[in-house]
């Protein structure tokens, strides 16, 4: 049967005359290395002008019930198993027990936490002026995707992207703007 087709939210037309429009998905991470993702993910659209970028997606679910899920997963299995190896393994090494929280936490984790992380019925668009863009680099989490980090005012934050076409032409269109493009 294959995927259903989903629709993208409404950009508001054609793009300005001089931008650049991609189509992809958007695809923010539970939390931030050192600045927190814009909210905005799911299926939608990048578009890069003359003095601004717009990015039209959803609104994510929850994202810090999914930090605090994943946190929460994570503890509870290594409370678990830590009662396991004093009750009846007490001979076993802690490191073990650890090693083993790990795995079965971030394994609980995923299981809860399948399906989309994006809420449909909330279309979101997030205007940065092209100034703030400050570079760009390829997602540690996945090849094809971009982190578009951007800083203004006192605005720190990071987009993470994957257009449907692959990456070359975002990047390509993103170093004519001047933007820096890192590899990683």
């Amino acid at each position: 049967m294959g995927k259903p087709k989903i629709k993208r939210p409404a950009t508001g037309g054609d793009p300005p005359a001089g931008s650049q429009q991609f189509s992809g998905t958007f695809d923010p991470p539970a939390l931030g290395a050192d600045r927190s993702p814009v909210r905005v993910a799911g299926p939608g659209t990048l578009t890069l002008g003359e003095a601004e970028l717009v990015a039209s997606a959803f609104e994510p679910k929850g994202s810090g019930l999914r930090a605090l899920g994943f946190i929460a997963a994570i503890a509870a299995t290594a409370g678990l198993l830590t009662w396991i190896r004093v009750t009846f393994l007490p001979e076993s090494s802690m490191v073990v027990v650890g090693a083993v929280a790990g795995v079965v936490g971030i394994g609980l984790y995923r299981l809860l936490m399948r399906g989309a992380v994006y809420d449909r019925a909330r279309p979101q668009t997030r205007r940065f002026p092209m100034t703030g863009l400050t570079d760009a680099r390829a997602d540690l989490r996945d090849g094809d995707s971009l982190v578009l980090r951007i800083e203004y005012d006192t605005f720190r934050g990071t987009l993470h992207f994957k257009p449907d076409g692959g990456p070359d032409a975002l990047r390509a269109a993103l170093q004519r703007r001047g933007v820096r493009v890192r590899a990683r």
